[in-house]
């Protein structure tokens, strides 16, 4: 029960590493219904007699659905996602995405970590780069190119983590009128 999904933001794409199990084989995410984001993915499914085109570019990736009993009937059918129910996924991806970063980086700051280790120690524990998993050797340059996304995304991570902190501040120092 394969079935094909649009993540535009790299970032959400490298999340599903650590959300589902990706098959370097056949290069497609197995989903599990262990998790709530294997069940939005399979509840969000749709069903078609007929195949459906979808566009395969560098943001599709391919789903592997569990077999289960919500998707009994989905193996007669081409199984698709809307237009509409990709943004949503996708929406759903980013929530999921911001309270996993939000907890996690409270934690971290409750055990005094440093905002920098907090976030490397986040990326590396959810697999956002490909130099964690595999222990082989990797060419310089590719090792080079994951070092520079583990800084990028460290970046955009102590963004995020700076612009909560402001929003918790600023609703310290503001008055209570009662």
């Amino acid at each position: 029960m394969l079935v094909a999904l649009q993540i535009k933001k790299g970032l959400y794409k490298d999340y599903l590493n650590f959300l589902c199990e990706f098959d370097k084989i056949t290069k497609v995410y197995n989903v599990s219904r262990d998790n709530d984001f294997g069940k939005l993915l399979c509840s969000r499914v749709k069903y078609s007699a007929l195949p459906v085109k979808s566009c395969k570019d560098e943001h599709t990736v391919f789903l592997q659905l569990p077999k289960s009993r919500p998707l009994a009937s989905a193996k007669n059918h081409y199984l698709f996602y809307s237009k509409e129910d990709q943004a949503k996924i996708t929406d759903g991806l980013e929530v999921m995405f911001n309270n996993d970063f939000d907890r996690y980086y409270l934690q971290g700051m409750k055990l005094r970590m440093m905002q920098k280790d907090i976030i490397q120690s986040f990326i590396i524990s959810r697999k956002l780069t490909g130099l964690i998993g595999d222990n082989e050797m990797l060419k310089k340059r590719q090792y080079r190119e994951e070092l520079e996304i583990i800084k990028i995304y460290t970046n955009k991570l102590l963004e995020k983590a700076k612009y909560s902190n402001s929003l918790v501040l600023d609703a310290l120092k503001t008055p209570i009128y009662l």
